[in-house]
C-alpha cells in the first residue's frame, strides 16, 4: 500500500512540474502573463538578486544550447521550458503506464531511473547557471528542480525489493501470488500492488509518450507562430502610427521634399504636358512623373492631383508625364515584370500622342486609368483606343507596333536611372523628389502653394486656400501644351 502511495507521489509530482514548465513556455514565447497563481511566483523584480521569471526566461539560457544575440548560426534551438514540459511529461505517462513492475521485470525500472539520472544532471546545470551566471532568479524553475529531486528519490523508493518470507521458504509462485496486469497502459500507477508490465503495455506507454511530445511540439510550433503573427501586426500598427503620424505632419514632408537633391529631367519637344491654366496667366509650377498605366497608385495619384492640387494654384501647375513601366518586356531596369500590360499601355497612349498630338495622349492617359483594372485583365483592345482618340484603326495598330515608342520609353528609363527611381509613382516638383508619404497628401501640396505664391510675390488668392467653401474652389479645366 505504501508503494502504491509513493508511485502516486511521484506521478503528481511529474504532472505538476509539467503544469510549472508548460506556463513557463507560454511566458517564455507570449511573454505575457499568465495566471494568478503563476504570476504570483514570477514577482519580476527588477536587479541582481530579484525574482524575475520573464528575465530568466528571456536570457540566452532561456534556450537550449544557448542563444547568444550577437552570434548567427544554424544550430537548431528549443526554449529550455519545452525541454522541462517534454522531460516531465514522458516521466508522468511511463508511471500511468508502467508504474512499479514487479521484482521479475524490475529492469524496465532502470529506463525511468536513468532517464531521471539525465534529468537530474540538467537541473544542477541549470541550478548552477541561475544563481552564479545570471543576475536575477526564477522561482518556477527552481520549484521543478525540486521536484525532479523529489520525482527521482520516489522511483529509488519504487524499485522493487525482496518478497516477505522465511529464509530458506521457497518463494510463492509468482502466478498465485502476483495479479495480472489488469492496468493495461493505463494501470500503472494505480494498480494494487507491483506488477510484471507486458510487453504490449510497455510498447503503448512508449507510444503514448511519443505522442504527447509529438503534441507538445506541434503546440510549440503553433503558439511561437501565432506570437509572431501578433508582433507581426503589433509592428505593422506601429509603423502604420508612425506612417500616419508623419503623413499627418505637413510642415516635416515639406522639408523633406526642400532637404532633396534637385535633378535635372531632360525634356523633349513633344513631351505629353497637361496645363491647368493658360501659361500666360503667370509662371508654371513644374511637376514631373515618373508613372505606369496599370500601376493603382500612380491612379490613385492621378486622380488626387487633377482634382485637389491644382486649385491650390489658380491653375498655374504644369504636369509632365515619363513612362517608367514595371515591366520587362520595355523596362530592362526593373528585376521583376509586376504590371504584366504596363507596356501594352505605353504603346497604346504612345501611339495616340503620334496620331493625334498632346490632346491625344492624354485622352487615352485618363483612359486607361479610368480602365485600369481592364488594362491589367488584357481586355483592352487598340480598336477601342482608336475610336477614341478618332483615328483609323488599322494605322493604330501598326502605330502600336512602331519601334519609336520604344526609344521614346527607353529615354525617359534612362533619365529615371539617372535620378535614382525604383518605383512608381515617382514626382519631380521643380526638380526636387517628393516622398512617397506626401504625394496624396493635399497639407503638403498647400506648403508648395504657399511656397508657389511667395515666390510669385503675390498675396494668395483665398480662393485657393484649404477649408474655403467648395463654391469657391473650383477645379480649373486642364488645358494642353502645343
Amino acid at each position: 500500500m505504501v508503494r502504491k502511495a509513493i508511485t502516486v507521489t511521484t506521478a503528481v509530482l511529474a504532472f505538476a512540474a509539467a503544469v510549472f514548465c508548460y506556463n513557463l513556455l507560454n511566458k517564455h514565447i507570449t511573454g505575457s502573463s499568465g495566471v494568478g497563481w503563476f504570476e504570483a511566483g514570477c514577482s519580476d523584480q527588477a536587479g541582481p538578486g530579484k525574482a524575475n521569471c520573464a528575465k530568466v526566461l528571456a536570457s540566452p539560457y532561456g534556450y537550449f544550447p544557448p542563444k547568444w544575440p550577437d552570434k548567427s548560426d544554424s544550430l537548431p534551438r528549443l526554449p529550455t521550458a519545452f525541454l522541462g514540459l517534454a522531460y516531465y511529461s514522458t516521466v508522468f505517462v511511463w508511471l500511468i503506464g508502467v508504474g512499479r513492475p514487479s521484482r521479475e521485470r524490475r529492469r524496465w525500472h532502470l529506463l525511468p531511473l536513468i532517464f531521471v539520472g539525465m534529468g537530474l544532471i540538467g537541473s544542477g546545470y541549470f541550478m548552477f547557471i541561475m544563481y552564479r551566471v545570471l543576475d536575477e532568479w526564477c522561482p518556477w524553475c527552481l520549484v521543478t528542480h525540486i521536484l525532479n529531486v523529489l520525482i527521482a528519490v520516489g522511483l529509488i523508493l519504487m524499485w522493487p525489493g525482496r518478497r516477505s518470507g522465511a529464509r530458506g521458504t521457497p518463494p510463492v509462485s509468482t502466478a498465485a501470488t502476483t495479479p495480472s496486469y489488469q492496468g493495461g497502459a493505463w494501470g500503472g500507477a494505480i494498480a494494487s500492488s507491483a506488477v510484471s508490465p507486458s510487453a504490449r503495455a510497455i510498447v503503448l506507454t512508449l507510444l503514448a509518450i511519443a505522442l504527447v511530445n509529438y503534441s507538445h511540439l506541434n503546440l510549440l510550433g503553433l503558439k511561437t507562430w501565432k506570437q509572431q503573427a501578433l508582433n507581426a501586426k503589433a509592428g505593422y500598427d506601429a509603423m502604420l502610427a508612425a506612417v500616419n503620424r508623419i503623413k499627418g505632419d505637413a510642415d516635416k514632408l515639406f522639408k523633406n521634399w526642400q532637404l532633396s537633391e534637385p535633378r535635372q529631367i531632360a525634356r523633349h519637344p513633344d513631351d505629353p504636358v497637361r496645363n491647368f491654366a493658360d501659361p500666360a496667366a503667370g509662371p508654371l509650377l513644374d511637376v514631373v512623373v515618373f508613372s505606369d498605366f496599370e500601376c493603382p497608385s500612380c491612379q490613385k495619384f492621378s486622380e488626387f492631383f487633377e482634382q485637389r492640387v491644382p486649385p491650390l494654384f489658380e491653375g498655374r501647375i504644369r504636369l509632365n508625364f515619363k513612362h517608367y513601366p514595371i515591366d520587362q518586356s520595355c523596362n530592362p531596369r526593373v528585376a521583376q515584370t509586376m504590371h504584366k500590360y504596363a507596356c501594352f499601355g505605353v504603346s497604346l497612349a504612345e501611339a495616340a500622342r503620334m496620331l493625334a498630338g498632346n490632346d491625344g495622349f492624354w485622352k487615352v492617359h485618363d483612359f486607361l486609368y479610368k480602365n485600369r483594372n481592364e488594362l491589367a485583365a488584357g481586355r483592352i483592345k487598340p480598336e477601342q483606343v482608336a475610336e477614341l482618340i478618332g483615328v483609323a484603326p488599322d494605322a493604330f495598330r501598326e502605330a502600336t507596333q512602331s519601334s519609336n515608342f520604344n526609344a521614346r520609353v527607353l529615354e525617359d528609363i534612362e533619365q529615371a536611372k539617372a535620378c535614382e527611381i525604383r518605383g512608381t509613382p515617382s514626382i519631380f516638383i521643380e526638380g526636387r523628389l517628393v516622398d512617397m508619404l506626401a504625394v496624396n497628401e493635399i497639407g503638403f501640396w498647400d506648403k508648395i502653394a504657399e511656397m508657389y505664391w511667395r515666390g510669385v510675390e503675390k498675396p494668395r488668392p483665398d480662393s485657393t486656400k484649404l477649408n474655403q467653401p467648395a463654391a469657391t474652389q473650383g477645379t480649373p479645366g486642364p488645358t494642353t501644351a502645343p
